[in-house]
């Protein structure tokens, strides 16, 4: 709080010092930025201090009294109610990007309290304690070149403070802004060494910061950019001042004006830029996290697609395991059977090694299907067309089963239409 005093009085003291103020007027408020900041804080504290560092500064340079405490008393009220106007719009709005924070402050600060700044010095001019020089219309002119420019150029500052560690970063592109400033003072203090027309003058000034203007606006970094135009801008302006030798000069008014429109789009296009860098970072946050989220997904089906082979693996081995344990007996029983068909026998007993044999074969014949079909998962069915006897068939079955249906007292028969054929595919 006594730091922002200090930084008021100050200011206000150099000012006038370098030839910016002519009684209570002064060409450049650069101060306004650290009144603005101590009243929005300290409120009505806040207040009185910006009203003493006023009246002190006026008191040192002989302002008369009653003017004295007009002046400060206006500044002191309209920045208060430029805090209050801003804090409004911040509740009402709650913006969450910096051109919303930026649009609170421009229509809130700096449009609130100019306007409140005009109409208490026209209360001024009627109550008699301050008359223009050119009447209204003067007035009006530096209400408007005087606070907008100073509010803009050193709240952008501190409020970009925060930011002082990020100089370092892109300290080539600032040391480029900085010598472009540069070049645009002594380009400025050039012009003014010579007498020329008023609008090719003030033109030039204006378009050589134009380029400047563009480059801080891309600029990622705010707090180089506001620094620049906070050393650059007061700069050429002191160069016309000292030319033209008034800040009532139409030169020095317009020159300001036309840097107030500079600079508030200087520092909209920033704002914007720097919220379409943040969308850009939050945009390549969220793609990084999917794309670890997908690499993590895609880790863990290649876990399950390993599973999943090993457990088919596992399986193939144990179907051509049993596969091969179940054949090698089968095949013993066919063969044993059918050696001893070649031998004599009566026909009861020929009848139940034969059915010994076909059992057999059918279960070898069954235990080779059920491999067949667990090869369905590595390639095409193949479709086999066999041509059979149905009553054969039919025949076999019962035969089989004729042990279970005589031990349950049961007897099994069939019949076979005529109209079904003898052999079916």
């Amino acid at each position: 709080m006594a730091g922002l005093t200090v930084a008021v009085f100050a200011t206000l003291v150099l000012q006038r010092e370098l030839g910016f103020a002519e009684g209570v007027v002064s060409g450049l408020s650069l101060e306004a930025g650290a009144a603005l900041f101590l009243v929005a804080k300290h409120r009505l504290v806040g207040w009185v201090l910006i009203w003493a560092a006023y009246l002190c500064a006026h008191v040192l340079a002989s302002v008369p009294w009653p003017l004295a405490v007009a002046d400060a008393l206006i500044h002191a009220s309209a920045l208060a109610l430029g805090a209050r106007a801003m804090r409004f719009l911040h509740k009402w709005r709650r913006p969450e990007t910096q051109t919303g924070q930026w649009e609170n402050f421009f229509f809130g600060a700096t449009c609130v309290s100019t306007l409140s700044m005009l109409l208490g010095w026209i209360c001024a001019v009627q109550l008699g304690l301050y008359t223009p020089q050119n009447g209204l219309v003067d007035l009006l002119l530096h209400t408007v070149q005087i606070e907008p420019l100073g509010l803009l150029l050193s709240s952008a500052f501190l409020m970009s403070l925060p930011q002082i560690r990020q100089m370092t970063s892109g300290w080539k592109t600032m040391l480029l802004a900085s010598l472009l400033a540069a070049a645009l003072v002594a380009t400025v203090g050039v012009l003014t060494s010579y007498p020329t027309e008023f609008e090719f003058r003030s033109t030039m000034v204006v378009m050589l910061a134009i380029p400047i203007a563009i480059w801080l606006a891309m600029s990622p970094n705010s707090i180089g950019a506001s620094t620049i135009s906070l050393l650059a801008i007061p700069a050429a302006l002191w160069l016309i001042l000292r030319d033209v030798g008034s800040v009532h000069d139409p030169e020095y008014a317009m020159t300001s004006i036309a840097y107030v429109i500079l600079n508030i789009s200087y520092q909209l296009v920033h704002c914007l830029n720097a919220d379409r860098m943040n969308a850009i970072q939050i945009v390549e946050g969220h793609k990084t996290n999917l794309e670890r989220r997908v690499a993590q997904r895609t880790a863990k089906l290649t876990a399950m697609t390993e599973r999943a082979i090993a457990a088919d693996k596992a399986k193939s081995t144990f179907l051509a395991t049993i596969s091969h344990e179940l054949r090698t007996p089968l095949n013993g029983v066919i063969g044993m059977a059918g050696v001893l068909l070649m031998r004599e026998h009566d026909e009861r007993t020929r009848k139940n090694i034969e059915m010994i044999k076909s059992s057999g074969v059918h279960l070898l014949d069954l235990i080779n299907r059920v491999l067949d079909y667990s090869k369905l998962e590595y390639a095409d069915q193949v479709r086999e067309t066999v041509t059979y006897r149905l009553r054969d068939v039919v025949e076999e079955v019962i035969s089989e089963a004729r042990f279970n249906r005589h031990a349950d007292g049961l007897e099994v028969n069939f019949e076979i239409d005529a109209k079904v054929p003898e052999t079916i595919h």
